[in-house]
């Protein structure tokens, strides 16, 4: 008889993050290895219900309301309830205080709780108090998986907790960038104000919130008005560009629709330098540094207490500028503007990418993970 899983998290595909892209991947995972998978989030309503293959089974639930962003409903509780009950093995991602409540204080003897741990709760100070006590109990009833050594190091709850690594990665096979490689491309599409993609820009690609740090790339823009920065993305920051741009800044290209895989494949291989100025321990990783280096694509970062600097740390041609200081940064902007990688060297980089956050090697830690 299959073994049957239940993984529990905030949202679900359609919703765009990390952490919802994560929990896909593990979702395909097991299911790939015969479980029975069935996922428990809520419903995002802006962005839709979840429409997949049939693979695993999305259980959507719509929240009673919602409160710093944190959405909550006596059903979901009891549905996880439910569903934990009649699991084998029950994963959950932090942070979601919902699933450290559940597990304190409804705890199966037998049952095996996962936990995979992408950051702390950084902003919210005060959802942060109260969910405190609760996450130091989910600690000590569960296994934990986190995405990277210095993640682990730096956080407080972390401290003496046996925990496995394994890192966040991507299907490198869906990233062509040997067929791209062979001929001459560009991006097919225009920017919001029908302007083609320069053929040398920077990018910045992802969600336009707080700790994303956009306005950094408008301030490099502004200092090196010579220098071609395309954006794609859209979010509460949209403002800070729209200004921008109205201000006379031709050398910003602001693409805020969605990205078919194709389209962000072919602007991850055209860019020379992918900019990763997130500045707060929110940002846990940052799959889309692991995209930019499957394309070739130098990376700046910046030395974040999270996982952020372990993903170009040894890469070729990648650096990391010191934590909030922008000046570094610009330094090390400069540094890498100064040089043209040629296309072995953008080799270089895609194979030491793969070595390291390949889904093969990484879904394998993962299922050995739970199975262990």
């Amino acid at each position: 008889m299959n073994k049957s899983i239940l993984i529990v998290n905030k949202f679900f595909e359609p919703h765009v993050g990390g952490i919802e892209t994560v929990v896909k991947q593990q979702a395909e995972w097991f299911a790939r290895e015969g479980w029975n998978v069935r996922v428990l989030v809520f419903l995002d309503k802006k962005a839709g219900s979840y429409n997949g293959n049939g693979d695993f089974e999305v259980l959507e639930i719509s929240p009673f309301f919602v409160f710093k962003k944190l959405p909550f409903s006596f059903y979901f509780l009891w549905k996880l309830f439910v569903l934990a009950r009649t699991s084998d093995v029950v994963i959950g991602h932090y942070p979601f205080p919902l699933f450290d409540f559940f597990v304190s204080i409804f705890p199966f003897s037998t049952k095996k709780f996962y936990l995979v741990w992408h950051s702390e709760i950084v902003s919210q100070k005060y959802l942060k108090m109260l969910v405190h006590p609760f996450t130091q109990i989910l600690l000590r009833r569960v296994k934990v998986a986190v995405t990277s050594e210095r993640l682990k190091l730096s956080s407080r709850y972390l401290q003496g907790v046996t925990c496995d690594i394994v890192p966040l990665c991507i299907d490198f096979s869906k990233y062509p960038f040997e067929k791209l490689s062979l001929t001459t491309v560009k991006p097919n599409f225009v920017d919001d104000f029908g302007h083609e993609l320069p053929e040398d820009f920077s990018l910045f690609f992802g969600r336009l919130t707080g700790y994303k740090n956009v306005s950094w790339i408008l301030n490099l823009a502004q200092r090196w008005p010579d220098k071609n920065f395309v954006i794609c993305g859209a979010g509460d920051d949209e403002d800070l560009i729209s200004l921008a741009i109205e201000k006379g800044m031709k050398n910003i290209y602001w693409v805020s629709k969605f990205l078919t895989h194709d389209e962000k494949a072919t602007v991850f291989y055209c860019a020379s330098l992918y900019l990763f100025p997130s500045h707060l321990e929110t940002e846990a990783f940052g799959i889309t540094q692991l995209e930019a280096l499957s394309m070739g694509t130098r990376v700046l970062n910046q030395d974040l207490d999270s996982g952020v600097p372990s993903v170009t740390a040894g890469m070729p041609h990648c650096l990391t500028a010191h934590r909030h200081d922008f000046d570094d940064y610009c330094s090390k902007f400069e540094e890498l503007n100064s040089i043209r990688l040629s296309l072995d060297q953008r080799w270089d980089i895609r194979r030491a990418a793969e070595v390291k956050f390949d889904e093969i090697s990484i879904s394998r830690r993962m299922v050995d993970f739970v199975r262990n």
